[in-house]
Formats: structure tokens, C-alpha cells, sequence
């Protein structure tokens, strides 16, 4: 269970105007983990959505997705179906 800070800093981090140009510059913070993504430390996920996340944090979303039952795992931030590009 997650608190209400913990969901209200989840949905900030998801939001929609600013997102793609701070996904091209890998700038912010995961949505799911909610870390820096700057750095070059950790593999990072771009989906087709233009939600980026680190790698490892939505590989373990897939997971838990598809083991509820999900058809295809949606993105974490709006939902929608992607494509998915890691570097």
C-alpha cells in the first residue's frame, strides 16, 4: 500500500507537458522509482508514449502486470500501449 505523498509525488512525476523534451535531454526522475534518470549509470527505457523510465523499474512493472493477468503491460504514467527502446 502506498501512502498518499508516495502516490501524489508518482502522479507529479507522470506529468505531460515538459516530459518528452526531459526524456530526450534524460533529465527528471523515474516515475516508478522515482530516482534520478540523469547519469549514465542505468540503462533507461524510452516507451512510444515518450515516458522514460530506468530499464530495470519497468522490466519489473512488465512483471508484475503480466503476473495480475494483464494481456500487455500499458505505460506506468498514461496508460497507453508502447514500444519500448532501451539504452
Amino acid at each position: 500500500a502506498h501512502t498518499l505523498q508516495q502516490i501524489v509525488m508518482r502522479a507529479s512525476a507522470c506529468e505531460l507537458t515538459p516530459h518528452r523534451a526531459r526524456a530526450q535531454r534524460g533529465e527528471g526522475d523515474c516515475p516508478i522509482c522515482l530516482s534520478a534518470l540523469g547519469g549514465g549509470v542505468r540503462k533507461k527505457a524510452l516507451l512510444s508514449c515518450s515516458h522514460m523510465f530506468h530499464a530495470q523499474c519497468v522490466e519489473s512493472f512488465e512483471r508484475f502486470a503480466l503476473a495480475r493477468g494483464d494481456a500487455a503491460p500499458s505505460c506506468p504514467c498514461c496508460r497507453s500501449s508502447y514500444c519500448k527502446k532501451e539504452f
